[in-house]
C-alpha cells in the first residue's frame, strides 16, 4: 500500500512505524480520531481500541505520532491488536502482517 507519509523505523524505541490508515484499512477496520484529547478510536469487530498521541503504549510497544498531518503507530502492537500475525524480516528490513 502506498502513503504520503514513509513509514520509519523509529531510533528511539526500534519500532516500525506506519501511517495507521494503511494499517487499518487493509484488515478493514474504521478510525475515528478526537483532536481535543489526540485519542485515536480504533473499531474492529465490534470492538473499540483507543491510543493517545505521545502516549506510550503498553508493553513497551511505541508511541503513537503524528508527522505531516498524518497518525503514525507501531505497526507490530495495532496490527495484532486487530488479529493479524506480523513478521519482521530483518534482511530486507520489512515488516509482513498477515490476516
Amino acid at each position: 500500500m502506498q502513503s504520503d507519509v514513509a513509514p520509519f523505523i523509529n531510533p528511539a524505541d526500534n519500532r516500525t512505524m506506519v501511517p495507521l490508515r494503511i494499517i487499518t484499512d487493509a484488515l478493514g477496520a474504521g478510525v475515528r480520531f478526537d483532536n481535543a484529547t489526540r485519542t485515536v478510536y480504533i473499531i474492529h469487530n465490534n470492538r473499540e481500541f483507543s491510543l493517545v498521541i505521545d502516549k506510550p503504549l503498553p508493553g513497551d510497544m511505541g508511541t503513537p505520532v503524528i508527522v505531516n498531518n498524518r497518525t503514525l503507530v507501531p505497526a507490530r502492537y495495532v496490527s495484532e491488536i486487530l488479529g493479524a500475525i506480523v513478521r519482521w524480516d530483518s534482511v530486507n528490513r520489512a515488516v509482513y502482517i498477515y490476516q
